[in-house]
């Protein structure tokens, strides 16, 4: 089993963020700050990634786990190697029996996409066998502004898919299936990325590919390595290279158990700002800069462990983002 760790830092050099930069926090699912199990959430082990419905309840995935259900590679929705790392993440797409219900997983990209750039957003898939008794050809993935509403009081999200596998039901248990596409951003400020199936039980052209799976009315995919990616550079409307960002923008020790000091230059501006927010968009901590240089303590150590994102902001606008991630003690 190959090892990589997956870590997306946010870099501004000269007027360019450079391409090839994964914009996706944690995309291999690896490094858990809580090792799954039936008491932990989806959200608390899956380091970066939130379930897309509140009654979702996506699984993760993990080789820290010894035992079923969540153990890799074989737990009690099937067997499968990650696609890299140690972990994936894994969500019912379809039941027989269950009109339109789904689950999704979501994620707040580093940054929003910016107008015009071209991305490519890739994740693979693989149906498991223990619950995989129906496929679907209708996993996708959604980039929006915000996080997508359920249907009329459902568990389908009401998203249009930009990147959409195409081609017959994915049955295959064994390999991992990539489904990628390459977007253009509409320039909605989108940054949220949501995965599943989007379509309607009628219109997810499903397949009755397993009869003798142990949970045979539904379809069950795990999911890894997922990424966004410019393809473009894109202006970062900073300004400043790395060395210049390091003095003006620094959080240390990153990560932390939510006691950490944010080193800051605003460069002669005032008014700022350092917010934090979840990786639903929600801010959850805000507290004045005093002085446009110096240092400030943060003490966020009532929030639960993961990842957030860190902004130093100037009259409501953001100047520096940074991913911050806090572990339980």
């Amino acid at each position: 089993m190959r090892c990589s760790l997956a870590i997306a830092t946010f870099v501004l050099l000269g007027q360019l963020v450079l391409a090839q930069q994964n914009l996706v926090v944690n995309g291999s699912f690896e490094n858990p700050p809580n090792c799954p199990s039936a008491s932990v959430s989806f959200a608390a082990s899956a380091m970066g990634w939130v379930s897309g419905t509140e009654v979702g309840t996506p699984d993760h995935f993990h080789t820290c786990v010894t035992i079923d259900p969540l153990a890799v590679p074989c737990n009690w929705r099937g067997c499968q190697e990650p696609r890299t790392g140690d972990g994936y993440a894994g969500i019912w797409a379809f039941s027989k029996y269950h009109p339109e219900a789904r689950e999704y997983i979501q994620t707040q990209l580093i940054q929003p996409l910016y107008p015009g750039v071209r991305y490519e957003v890739r994740f693979y898939v693989s149906l498991a066998e223990h619950m995989g008794g129906y496929a679907v050809s209708t996993m996708g993935a959604a980039l929006t502004a915000e996080s997508p509403d359920t249907l009329d009081g459902g568990l389908r999200l009401n998203a249009d898919p930009q990147v959409l596998y195409q081609g017959p039901p994915l049955t295959d248990t064994i390999n991992w299936i990539l489904i990628t596409d390459t977007i253009v951003s509409r320039g909605d400020n989108e940054r949220f990325l949501t995965i599943g199936n989007f379509f309607a039980d009628g219109d997810s052209d499903t397949l009755l590919f397993n009869p003798n799976a142990q949970l045979s009315e539904l379809a069950y995919y795990f999911i890894d390595d997922v990424s966004v990616v410019a393809l473009d550079s894109v202006p970062s409307g900073v300004g400043i290279d790395e060395v210049e960002r390091e003095r003006a923008f620094n959080v240390y020790p990153n990560p932390n158990n939510g006691q950490f000091t944010l080193a800051y230059d605003l460069k002669g501006l005032e008014n700022g700002e350092v917010r934090v927010y979840d990786m639903v968009g929600k801010q959850v901590f805000t507290q004045t800069l005093i002085g446009e240089a110096g240092t400030a303590e943060m003490n966020l150590v009532e929030l639960n462990a993961g990842v957030y994102l860190i902004s130093l902001e100037v009259n409501g606008v953001s100047r520096f983002t940074e991913r911050l991630s806090i572990l339980s003690e």
